[in-house]
C-alpha cells in the first residue's frame, strides 16, 4: 500500500507522514546516485520478479523483498552509482 495526497490535481507520495514533493525526492533520493535511472531500473526489475500478492502486502514486501536486499543494494548502488 502506498500513501499519497492529491494537491491541485497532483499526486504526492508520503513517507513517514511527510509529503515527498519533487524537490525532496530529488534531494533525498536522486542526487545520491550518479545514474539514478539504472538504480530505478534495477529496483523495478526486482519488483517485477516478485508475486503481486507480496507487493500488495506492506508486511510481506518488507520482510521478503526489501529487508533481505536493502544492505546489499545500498552498498552495491553506492559503489556503482554514487555521486
Amino acid at each position: 500500500m502506498t500513501y499519497y495526497v492529491i494537491i491541485d490535481g497532483v499526486k504526492y507520495f508520503t513517507i513517514g507522514g511527510e509529503i515527498q514533493d519533487e524537490e525532496k525526492f530529488e534531494k533525498q533520493i536522486v542526487k545520491r546516485f550518479k545514474d539514478f535511472e539504472k538504480v530505478w531500473e534495477e529496483a523495478v526489475s526486482i519488483c517485477k520478479s516478485v508475486d503481486k500478492g507480496i507487493l500488495l502486502s506492506q508486511r510481506y514486501f518488507y520482510e521478503s523483498v526489501y529487508k533481505p536486499r536493502r544492505d546489499y543494494l545500498v552498498e552495491r548502488w553506492s559503489k556503482l552509482y554514487s555521486s
